[in-house]
C-alpha cells in the first residue's frame, strides 16, 4: 500500500512538473520569430494587431540615431504601424545573424526596398520577458543612415521632424520574414 502511495506521488508530481513545463511562456526568439511573422502578415494586410499583441503594454521602440525619446506603449506604436503600411510593401530582408543569450534577442540584417538606392545594414536588439516584447531597440549603419533622409513617420509623439528611420527600419525588416528568413 505505501508503495503505491509513493508511485501515486511521484506520477502527480512529474504530471504537475510537466503541466508548468507546458504552461510557460514561448522563449524570446520563439517570440521575435513571431513578431516578423507578424510584420510579414501586417505589410499583406495593414492589420497591425497581431504584432500589437506580442509588446508589453508598456514596451519602448528606440531608434537612437533618429530620436532621443523613445516610442512608448501600444497607443503611439499603433500610431506608427498604422502611418507605414505602404512603406513596407517591397521590402526584402536578408537575416544575416540571429543570437539569443537569456532575454536578449539581436538579429543582424540587410534591408532593400525601392524606395532606397542600396541596401540598409542594422540590428535590432529584442528584450523578451514573460512572452512579451518590454523593449526594441533598432540601431543602423551609420553610414546609410543619409539614404533614409527623405522618409518620415506620421506622428508619434517624437519630437517634430524626426525621421523615424522609415518607420523603424519598415520595422525592423518588414518582414524579416517577409521572408526571405534567409539565415547564414
Amino acid at each position: 500500500m505505501r508503495r503505491i502511495v509513493t508511485i501515486t506521488i511521484a506520477l502527480l508530481a512529474a504530471l504537475l512538473v510537466a503541466a508548468v513545463a507546458w504552461a510557460q511562456a514561448p522563449s524570446p526568439e520563439e517570440v521575435v520569430k513571431a513578431y516578423y511573422a507578424a510584420l510579414s502578415e501586417a505589410a499583406a494586410t495593414g492589420d497591425f494587431s497581431a504584432i500589437l499583441d506580442l509588446f508589453a503594454d508598456d514596451a519602448t521602440v528606440t531608434v537612437a540615431a533618429l530620436s532621443p525619446q523613445p516610442i512608448t506603449g501600444k497607443t503611439m506604436m499603433q500610431t506608427m504601424f498604422a502611418g507605414m503600411s505602404k512603406m513596407l510593401k517591397g521590402v526584402t530582408i536578408t537575416v544575416d545573424e540571429i543570437s539569443a543569450e537569456g532575454d536578449q534577442v539581436t538579429v543582424r540584417y540587410r534591408m532593400a526596398s525601392p524606395e532606397v538606392e542600396g541596401e540598409i545594414h542594422a540590428t535590432d536588439t529584442f528584450v523578451v520577458k514573460e512572452g512579451k516584447i518590454q523593449s526594441l531597440a533598432i540601431e543602423i549603419a551609420p553610414e546609410d543612415l543619409s539614404k533614409l533622409a527623405g522618409f518620415t513617420l506620421p506622428v508619434t509623439g517624437a519630437a517634430s521632424g524626426v525621421n523615424l528611420l522609415p518607420a523603424l527600419l519598415v520595422a525592423a525588416g518588414a518582414g524579416l520574414a517577409a521572408l526571405g528568413w534567409r539565415l547564414r
